[in-house]
């Protein structure tokens, strides 16, 4: 398809158009972020007065910029940039609300707190060590001891040639000790005056790719950038502009060369043409993802299979057939080099209605067979097969932990729980966890069964 001067995928040619005209436009100002998993509930919750907006793998970044000389380790020059006032450390013995975690084994995990200080397990989740890299922004950890974190920032236009005071761009500091010591990376001189970060992706210690928002114009027409590290984090380059106008929800790239990424219009609605209801039933709109090949240089539409199950609220005879849905892909995760899954929603065009549906999407081979059914939005997955969601049923009955052995086919119930939302990271069929809560309160709780019995953690700083 098109090149790396073009966008991925154009929705239609309005957007084409549309795209032209925005071009001489300044941008207006829309909060544009990935949707962060589903967070949940359980007895003798945590109470949180915090307001939580941190996701791994991304953490929002409170603390405020200074300029200050950056020293390094390295022996080389690095100019002089405005840096954030470090986030004081957390006390040993201290309590703290956990709001999101990867295991990556039995012990051994990397999470984020509500003030967004980036912490690690080794002991299933009892203890955290507070590992905060000097500044934080964008985090994302693989395996059990690299990590990143990726901040805006800007640099003097006298020490790069450019025109005006400052640059705006990026840095990354990367750990490889499991947050022991930290390493201050390149600039990266991207021009990215409205950074919004959406997913980071690394498939060895070195090579991964991050993709984010450069800047938001008029009706949320966004402008992205795909860009690649070799050397783990401590370059990019621009691998991909990529302004088609929609927002991409996931990046998966399952290896160094073939990755996948979803787009969302259904914020484009005033630019773009919807789908008729009748032509949704009947399979003429379908999930599209964009496809590459050659490490995100060159990029495809790829056409997933059309929904069979709708949900009650949609058959009915009483809606209107000329009606409008959006859709768009709204996340996308990774659970082996050759399987994952996505989300790919749907709504009426009218903000205040109520039509709506979710749909899970899972591949066990690298997309070449796909299958789906009507999801709840917080299915986690240990392989392509087995998997656990928390169901609503409604109408005053009880939530339940359900449980499936088939990819999410069918769905039986393991047990009734008091929980409204929950966040699942199982690393064996046994061994999970998952942060459960209410409205206003967190609990991390732990289960060695496969999920017929849960004990809450009540997580420290280690000393």
């Amino acid at each position: 398809m098109a090149g790396p001067a073009v966008g991925i995928k154009l929705k239609n040619f309005f957007i084409g158009i549309f795209l032209f005209l925005l071009s001489a436009c300044s941008p207006s100002q829309r909060n544009v972020e990935a949707t962060p998993s589903s967070s949940p509930n359980l007895p003798a919750l945590t109470s949180v007065s915090t307001a939580v907006s941190s996701t791994l793998p991304s953490g929002t970044s409170t603390p405020t910029n200074t300029p200050t000389p950056i020293p390094t380790s390295r022996g080389t020059n690095i100019p002089s940039w405005p840096t954030q006032t470090p986030l004081s450390s957390i006390q040993p013995g201290e309590p703290f609300v956990l709001t999101q975690f990867d295991m990556v084994d039995e012990n051994i995990g990397w999470g984020v707190e509500a003030t967004s200080h980036r912490l690690r397990t080794i002991d299933g989740g009892s203890t955290w060590k507070d590992v905060t890299p000097p500044e934080v922004g964008f985090f994302s950890a693989e395996g059990d001891t690299h990590a990143w974190d990726v901040i805006q920032t800007r640099i003097s236009c006298d020490q790069i040639g450019c025109s005006g005071g400052w640059a705006p761009g990026l840095v990354t500091w990367h750990t490889s000790d499991g947050g022991q010591t930290w390493q201050r990376g390149a600039f990266f001189n991207g021009g990215v005056p409205e950074f919004r970060p959406i997913v980071m992706q690394f498939v060895s210690d070195t090579t991964g790719w991050f993709l984010f928002v450069d800047q938001v114009g008029m009706s949320g027409f966004t402008f992205e950038s795909l860009v690649q590290t070799l050397d783990g984090g401590d370059s990019w380059r621009l691998i991909q502009p990529l302004s088609n106008g929609c927002l991409s929800r996931g990046m998966i790239f399952m290896n160094e060369q073939d990755g996948w990424i979803g787009d969302d219009c259904s914020g484009l609605s005033n630019v773009i043409t919807g789908t008729l209801w009748e032509d949704f039933l009947k399979g003429k709109e379908v999930p599209l993802l964009n496809r590459t090949s050659d490490g995100g240089n060159t990029w495809n539409t790829f056409a997933l299979p059309a929904p069979t199950v709708f949900p009650s609220n949609f058959t009915s005879p009483a809606l209107d057939p000329n009606v409008s849905l959006y859709c768009g892909i709204k996340q996308m995760d990774k659970m082996s080099q050759m399987a994952f899954t996505l989300q790919w929603g749907c709504k009426e065009a009218d903000p205040g209605a109520s039509a709506k549906v979710l749909y899970a999407y899972l591949t066990p081979d690298g997309g070449q067979t796909w299958h789906s059914w009507l999801s709840t939005g917080n299915e986690s997955f240990i392989n392509p097969d087995t998997g656990w969601r928390l169901f609503a049923p409604g109408d005053g009955q009880p939530n339940s932990l359900q449980q499936t052995a088939d990819g999410g086919l069918t769905w039986r119930t393991i047990k009734a729980v008091a929980w409204q939302t929950a966040q699942f990271d199982f690393v064996s069929e046994q061994v999970g966890w998952a942060i459960v809560s209410d409205t206003m309160s967190f609990a991390l709780v732990h289960t060695v069964d496969g999920g017929k019995t849960w004990i809450e953690i009540k997580p420290v700083i280690a000393p």
